[in-house]
């Protein structure tokens, strides 16, 4: 087992109470693309998603929003929830490269908008 993998199972195994704050956004943001990148986008998320909400306003959380956004936009085909994250992610001040990263995957969400939009749908 690796360490993101053990630092993961600790994280997880952590009661709620003792999770808050053990994880900068910069750790979260790491050993979320760990997560990702071993085929545990869920995990990447849940943890994304709890240090955003016990962090909401500390340096490097935009990259957490952003990070989120790409997985649930990649992942998990959920374009709704991923728009609200990539644009918390703007609004935070996301770094000039996941900016530029942040405003392609709004335009493939908008793409997808326009396709579904255009379709006609048949009983």
């Amino acid at each position: 087992m690796g360490n993101f993998e053990d630092a993961a199972s600790d994280y997880f195994a952590l009661p709620s109470s003792d999770a808050r704050y053990a994880l900068s956004p910069d750790e979260a943001v790491s050993l979320a693309q760990q997560l990702r990148q071993n085929g545990q986008s869920d995990a990447a998320v849940v943890m994304l998603q709890r240090v955003i909400r016990d962090a909401p306003k500390v340096a490097g959380i935009a990259d957490a929003y952003a990070l989120a956004g790409f997985i649930l936009l990649n992942d998990r085909h959920d374009a709704t929830a991923a728009y609200q994250y990539l644009v918390a992610a703007l609004q935070l001040g996301a770094s000039p490269e996941t900016t530029a990263e942040i405003h392609q995957s709004l335009a493939t969400i908008e793409a997808q908008q326009r396709l579904h939009v255009g379709r006609v749908r048949r009983p």
